[in-house]
């Protein structure tokens, strides 16, 4: 991946926005997760019903348009967005909820990193991280490839950026949606259980 210009300022406002929503994204679900606590809809399916009986059928849409527009700027922990799928639609179907909007988020990720080119790294990360990620690039490609793949079905891997570095290689389409749709369902599934089991034993501790 050879190194283009680009404007630093334009990219240091873009940073701003994103660290800004990241901030608002953080405390509101936060402020969720309190206000489930104490009013007690992570205990009670019929609590839980109530609340999301405003939104109707759209509540899973729209859990999956919030899942994948987070894979894609990283404005909230991905941690915090898995765990409330769980939490509003149970292990199952908060689990296929988590898995169709990161799928749908990692491809985007991968579209806009080769429609922008290298600049979309940089809003993401330090100029320091961007010369790293682009050492990274700049070798063995099919060697990346294989790094990507094994990195996909890992829980805790860093794959929202790493789809953002797949976009800038040759890797077609095919190839990305490939071991994404085959990677994805092991890594969401743990993830989203060990998140799950970890919550609800730390609000039976606590007594809540």
């Amino acid at each position: 991946m050879a190194t283009t210009n680009y404007d630093q300022k334009k990219i240091e406002k873009k940073k701003v926005v994103i660290n800004v929503l990241s901030i608002l994204g953080l405390v509101l679900a936060v402020i969720f997760i309190v206000y489930g606590i104490r009013t007690g809809i992570f205990k009670s399916e019929k609590a839980m019903a109530a609340f999301l009986s405003p939104f109707g059928m759209l509540t899973p849409v729209l859990y999956i348009v919030f899942i994948a527009f987070q894979s894609t700027f990283m404005v909230v922990p991905g941690a915090l967005g898995n765990l409330v799928g769980v939490l509003l639609f149970g292990p199952f179907y908060g689990i296929i909820c988590n898995y169709i909007g990161t799928v749908l988020g990692s491809s985007a990720n991968f579209a806009l990193a080769r429609y922008y080119g290298p600049d979309i790294i940089r809003v993401f990360s330090s100029e320091k991280g961007f010369k790293k990620y682009q050492k990274w690039l700049s070798g063995n490609e099919k060697k990346f490839h294989k790094w990507f793949t094994i990195f996909i079905f890992l829980p805790l891997a860093p794959d929202d950026l790493l789809c953002y570095m797949a976009g800038l290689t040759k890797m077609t389409y095919r190839k990305f949606l490939l071991i994404i749709i085959t990677g994805k369902p092991l890594a969401v599934t743990a993830y989203s259980l060990l998140l799950h089991y970890g919550f609800t034993n730390f609000l039976e501790w606590m007594g809540w």
